[in-house]
């Protein structure tokens, strides 16, 4: 299986059932367990643990030594639908004007080395959590609790976490835990490590035509990342996360609009969302526009793993051209992925335009012809015409004389990485319909940039090329 990589961060076994947009209807409530009230009470409240944590991974020690401290909160996320895995998300906990108690707006999380955290700690679920012996820490700017791992916040072992979790008898309705979003513009860190429920939302087009989890498209941590939209022209999007354990990880996904419930989290600078199980997702809705073309199935791929680290791109039928500079496309392998790239970093060149172009694709023998790839980005400052990825589809091509042939921008159909996406994250471009054109054409991927003016030297990466076509 190959591998990408994520700076910023799952075989589709596991089917969920048949889904097409409301997936399966299994009980999710807390088990009924015994349960006897504890006589803890909170010491500490989360802001103040929050606001006393740093980016170092500290040891919690209480003002009293004879004495210690807890905090209270509320269980938010679950384990029991596979998406989860040793981590447990929790808010504080506030009282209403009527009194009752819901999810407050501080959420962190504690890992535990543990599974199915669910049976003791249910979504709902209030917990008293013992500070003395764990350590805190603050990273993407979320609160952390846990044991000491290298130098950062990590796993609770087994045997201790029963002696710093402790469950009281009070469950708070879901209802009162989950906040609604309908704009995903208005996603910011205050977010982060709460229950989430976006409203009026779908998945990109580039997300379609594929399961939640797909062994062909995952990340360094070995998951699925679709993306979440919630207007035609996809101008916000949001990375949804899917584990090859998560219960509808061999649903495909849905086509529909609708809502979607889960986890906000933050990878470095990346927003990330997390569903829990099945029930979370609901995109039963109308889409808003229409649904993208048909793929069919794919006649010519390129995943790039015949890279060799460090040199100049050289696939059999390709072509490497420098329009201005003298720099060409590189192959790259990070962590046994391969992929090609450009850099303009260090040319010395005040202008590159550097081509990499696939063999001759022909396109007569299908009724319809489509194309998806991944693309990434690494210091690029800006969004402007001097440093940029386009994609181009081109015919009446020699092999050498890049300026004389027939170019047609096709970028505007592409998703692609821009200033704000995290460095080395690859994102999917979506499908790309080639129906307007015939015969023999070729793919070229160009990149603008200068080795000469720091703020235009970002470099653009390429990998996983699938043609697809329907007969």
């Amino acid at each position: 299986m190959k591998t990408k990589f994520l700076k910023s961060i799952l075989f589709m076994a596991l089917a969920a059932g048949t889904l097409t947009s409301c997936v399966n209807d299994d009980d999710y409530n807390i088990p009924a367990l015994e349960c006897t009230e504890t006589s803890i009470t909170a010491t500490k409240t989360v802001e103040e643990i929050y606001n006393q944590a740093t980016s170092v991974a500290t040891l919690y020690q209480a003002a009293d030594e004879n004495a210690d401290d807890y905090i209270e909160a509320v269980v938010v996320s679950s384990d029991k639908g596979g998406n989860f895995y040793k981590t447990i998300y929790l808010n504080n906990i506030v009282a209403d004007e009527n009194g009752e108690l819901r999810a407050g707006n501080i959420g962190f999380s504690i890992q535990v080395n543990q599974t199915d955290l669910f049976t003791d700690y249910g979504v709902g679920r209030k917990v008293y959590i013992k500070l003395d012996g764990l350590y805190t820490q603050i990273r993407s700017n979320t609160l952390q609790i846990g044991a000491l791992f290298g130098s950062n916040v990590g796993q609770i072992p087994a045997e201790l976490y029963a002696n710093h979790i402790f469950r009281a008898c009070t469950v708070i309705e879901e209802s009162k835990l989950v906040n609604v979003i309908t704009d995903l513009s208005q996603i910011n860190d205050s977010y982060i490590g709460r229950l989430i429920r976006f409203e009026g939302v779908q998945f990109t087009d580039g997300s379609l035509n594929q399961t939640y989890y797909n062994a062909a498209n995952v990340d360094a941590g070995g998951q699925t990342l679709t993306y979440i939209t919630n207007s035609e022209e996809e101008t916000y999007t949001l990375p949804f996360r899917t584990g090859s354990f998560a219960d509808y990880a061999g649903t495909p996904v849905a086509t529909g609009n609708g809502s979607i419930t889960g986890i906000l989290t933050k990878f470095n600078t990346t927003y990330q969302f997390v569903s829990r199980y099945a029930t979370d997702i609901n995109l039963d809705g109308e889409r808003i526009g229409e649904l993208p073309v048909e793929v069919g199935d794919p006649f010519f791929t390129e995943d790039f793993q015949a890279a060799e680290n460090n040199t100049n791109f050289n696939f059999d039928g390709w072509y490497n051209i420098a329009e201005s500079g003298v720099w060409l496309w590189r192959e790259k392998v990070f962590q046994e992925n391969g992929y090609a790239e450009f850099s303009p970093f260090g040319s010395g060149s005040a202008l590159n335009e550097v081509w990499m172009i696939t063999p001759a694709i022909n396109l007569d023998d299908y009724s319809s012809v489509s194309f998806t790839f991944e693309s990434a980005q690494h210091h690029l400052d800006v969004d402007a015409d001097g440093n940029k990825l386009e994609i181009f589809i081109i015919s009446n091509f020699n092999g050498t004389d890049i300026v004389s042939a027939t170019k047609v921008n096709v970028t505007d159909q592409a998703t692609l990485p821009t200033s704000a996406t995290a460095w080395y994250e690859f994102v999917n471009s979506g499908v790309i319909d080639l129906s307007g054109f015939s015969g023999q054409v070729h793919i070229g991927f160009k990149v603008t940039g200068s080795g000469t003016d720091t703020t235009l030297d970002g470099a653009f990466q390429i990998d996983n090329l699938t043609v697809s076509g329907v007969n």
